[in-house]
């Protein structure tokens, strides 16, 4: 979705509620970067007014914070990936730099 100088990269995750998974990058020092991942849950804004239309603002809230482990496993999944992609760089062979953006559909 967004990326900034080399700080973090923003990837949208169809699914219900949709989420954004946060891939926040902080160089250490040369050849080290420290990787943080994190998953937020949203709705479109299609579907917060029917929920909100439906079960009213209240209940839109609780819905968010019901885990569903779709989260963690998208962490995991993005993790995973990075750990298992030796060199870290748009030169290795079979490395794409859009495949985070496919990470999950």
């Amino acid at each position: 979705v967004r990326s900034g100088e080399a700080e973090w990269i923003c990837a949208r995750v169809k699914a219900v509620p949709d989420r954004t998974v946060i891939i926040r990058l902080e160089s250490l020092r040369k050849g080290n970067t420290r990787i943080a991942i994190e998953c937020v849950k949203h709705w479109s804004p299609f579907r917060s007014k029917l929920v909100r239309q439906l079960f009213g603002r209240k209940h839109e809230q609780l819905m968010m914070r019901v885990d569903d482990g779709l989260n963690s496993a998208l962490i995991e999944e993005v993790a995973s990936f990075v750990r298992n992609t030796p060199n870290w760089d748009y030169k290795y062979e079979g490395f794409k730099p859009n495949a985070l953006l496919k990470v999950r559909s």
